[in-house]
């Protein structure tokens, strides 16, 4: 694990209690929500009327950088890719994303990965894993 904050950030899977800590905490992440509101029709009015009716669900984006040389990165590679659902009626797994003071309960809504360095048989050294994810 890499060296620096004492508390590392993790993803735990629910159902299994399969942890993978941050190898190296990520210098940010990004949290959004959407609001949402009708519009509503008002005679002799210049604007419109808001009306608010509920929140969207909340989002966050992280980018993870994974290197090692025994396999590490394959293994972060695997353990995400276990995580989305496997065929068309089958849910997604829940995780906690946790940073911090900042958890939440989500499931992981896309991946991205950016493959930097090779060994010499051609496996990732160094791997930037994108992380979208949605709140349940």
């Amino acid at each position: 694990m890499g060296v620096g904050a004492k508390t590392k950030g993790y993803i735990k899977v629910v159902e299994t209690g399969e942890v993978k800590k941050f190898q190296y905490n990520p210098s940010d992440f990004t949290d959004g929500q959407i609001f949402n509101y009708n519009i509503l029709s008002s005679p002799c009015s210049n604007y419109p009327k808001f009306h608010y009716v509920g929140t969207g669900e909340r989002s966050v984006s992280v980018s993870l950088f994974i290197r090692g040389t025994k396999g590490e990165p394959q293994n972060y590679l695997d353990f995400f890719e276990s995580l989305k659902a496997k065929g068309r009626f089958d849910m997604p797994k829940i995780v906690i994303f946790a940073f911090g003071n900042y958890v939440k309960r989500c499931i992981i809504t896309g991946i991205d990965r950016q493959f930097i360095d090779f060994n010499e048989d051609l496996s990732p050294r160094e791997v930037t894993i994108s992380l979208s994810l949605t709140e349940v």
